[in-house]
């Protein structure tokens, strides 16, 4: 016999529902018995359309809501034919329209991403990604990449930061690089070392004439 009735409990640890018949008001334990392919959690208060065998099976047909709800899509935005949504108590969806493009949303509203015969669109707060091998990729007000604990890079406001283990490698809005580190190689060492002038350098004077080297007052190298 087919029955209807109102949801009135739910245990979700045994996945079965309290239902609440329409006719004579008898109450009722029925298994939600969800398939692998689709598996829901009702509300209280929902409607059921149910079998009852005797009172010995029972199994639910149907399960809907006869309350209006504000996440229901209607207005300016209603479900076109051929459309699917799947919406949460939060308000959360994933939306499969019937151009081919699927749409995935939180709650806030304020996080989105869809995948389109174009490619993949984001509009996110933040975004993280951690893979196994221990790369890390966070966007948010700055871009930081990250492998492991010793190698970072950086993009913000203040312009780019490159650091490894001891060594960093900086360059500012003004066009500035700057590099700190133990040891600095630039170019073919074959050509040889970089040498600094000036009283602390490495090279302060002319070893023939003994006249001072100014050197570049563009370029520093310290260390």
């Amino acid at each position: 016999m087919l029955k209807m009735g109102e949801i009135i409990s739910i245990n979700e640890t045994q996945n079965n529902i309290k239902v609440k018949d329409s006719y004579d008001a008898s109450t009722v334990d029925i298994p939600l018995n969800n398939i692998l392919q689709l598996q829901i959690m009702p509300i209280i208060g929902d409607i059921v359309l149910y079998l009852n065998m005797q009172d010995k099976i029972f199994q639910i047909i149907k399960v809907w809501s006869i309350k209006n709800s504000e996440l229901l899509r209607q207005g300016e935005t209603p479900l076109r034919s051929g459309e699917t949504q799947l919406t949460g108590i939060l308000g959360q969806y994933i939306y499969l329209d019937r151009n081919g493009d699927i749409k995935f949303v939180d709650s806030s509203l304020l996080n989105e991403f869809e995948l389109t015969i174009q490619g993949f669109i984001a509009k996110l707060k933040n975004f993280n990604i951690t893979t196994y091998d221990g790369i890390t990729i966070e966007v948010g007000k700055d871009l930081t990449f990250s492998r492991g604990k010793n190698t970072t890079a950086t993009i913000n406001d203040d312009g780019v930061e490159l650091q490894h283990k001891n060594v960093s490698v900086i360059i500012d809005n003004n066009g500035t690089i700057t590099i700190k580190g133990g040891k600095v190689q630039l170019g073919n060492q074959l050509y040889g070392d970089i040498v600094t002038s000036g009283p602390s350098g490495t090279y302060p004077f002319c070893p023939i004439t003994g006249n001072p080297i100014m050197g570049s007052n563009k370029c520093k190298c310290e260390g």
